[in-house]
């Protein structure tokens, strides 16, 4: 505002994450922590999972269970395994060498090129809308897309009498992955990165969608499989370590506070000072003046004759040139009032001591 630049007219925020049907909760211990699952699969499967599983304005679910199956159905078999299929295939049978596509394109061929290209514009106006997990589901329909592209053209079947229509097939299908890849690259950059190098696309531009940018003869860079299976994931849902209590103070610091009962013999605003009230009042065989930041919430005239609990050895202050000599008691209600700690009972004397 002080820059005078227009304030949002919408806010995103997720909601909870649920464990099950319960809100994750420190008390009820039922945390997952975050690194702990970061340390047994990795970063990038965990930021897919939570921008695959969390839609924007609603809660999401997560449990181990939930995060395997999410991670070994899209993860490890649509995506992973499809990388290691082609990139070995092109590896054995093309010297690990990007294979060159044939003219005309068939219509399978076409279809998958459409595919693509689809998604290219689908996701920019998906992720325009913040529904950031449709525009990732968008990208896998690709890869499933490619698995299908796969079973209808079948290039294992072709190797020995059209090795070049099992070049095109190979050809297609990294190129379709290519482009998912760079899609995916910003929720997985490492694992994008590993498929990208095992497709011979490191040198294209992660920016550049359009279709036919694989170079053929480019060279296969060797990788580990980019998302080995999860047989069995054990991460535990933990409670938080207990925290000691914060502005603790010891029995003997205590010991040094002297509260006293107070009566008011007078009050009355201080000049110039919406807030403040200065208050005379008397501890039985003495009597101070105390500043008190009660004006807003206490008429002076409804003050005179309560008795209230004052610190009485409180170092002394000047307060808008007025002497303070100690501080009264006060709470505050929900509603944001001031009430003051006052003594009901008329028998016990001014300056009697408190606790």
């Amino acid at each position: 505002m002080a820059a005078e630049v227009p304030l949002p007219r919408t806010i995103f925020a997720h909601g909870w994450w649920m464990m099950g049907e319960e809100k994750m909760s420190k008390s009820l211990g039922n945390v997952v922590r975050p690194l702990d699952l970061i340390d047994l699969v990795g970063v990038d499967p965990v930021r897919y999972y939570l921008l695959r599983d969390m839609v924007l304005g609603e809660d999401g679910n997560f449990t181990p269970e939930a995060f395997q199956r999410r991670y070994n159905s899209d993860l490890a078999n649509d995506l992973g395994n499809l990388v290691n299929r082609v990139a070995k295939f092109i590896r054995r049978h093309f010297e690990g060498q990007v294979p060159r596509p044939v003219s005309p394109y068939s219509d399978h061929d076409r279809q998958l090129k459409t595919g693509a290209e689809a998604v290219v514009q689908r996701v920019p106006e998906l992720i325009s809308a913040m529904r950031l997990h449709e525009a990732v589901e968008v990208i896998l329909e690709l890869v499933r897309r490619v698995n299908t592209y796969l079973e209808q053209t079948q290039p294992w079947h072709q190797v020995k009498e059209h090795k070049d229509l099992t070049g095109n097939s190979l050809y297609h299908a990294a190129e379709a992955l290519r482009i998912a890849a760079q899609l995916l690259h910003p929720v997985m950059p490492s694992r994008m990165d590993l498929v990208r190098r095992m497709i011979g696309a490191t040198d294209i531009a992660l920016a550049d969608l359009s279709w036919g940018r694989l170079k053929p003869g480019t060279p296969l860079e060797t990788g580990e499989t980019p998302f080995p299976r999860l047989d069995k994931l054990e991460v535990a849902a933990q409670p938080e370590p207990a925290r000691e209590p914060e502005n603790i103070v010891t029995f003997d610091d205590f010991q040094k506070v002297d509260l006293r009962i107070a009566e008011v013999l007078a009050a009355e605003k201080v000049a110039g000072a919406d807030k403040l009230l200065k208050l005379q009042i008397s501890l039985g065989d003495e009597e101070r003046q105390i500043i008190a930041g009660i004006a807003q919430h206490y008429e002076a005239q409804e003050l005179v004759g309560r008795r209230i609990v004052v610190v009485a050895n409180l170092q002394p202050a000047k307060i808008r040139g007025e002497e303070s000599r100690g501080m009264l008691l006060a709470a505050e209600d929900q509603d944001g009032k001031l009430v003051l700690a006052t003594v009901d009972d008329p028998n016990l004397p001014s300056g009697l001591k408190v606790g």
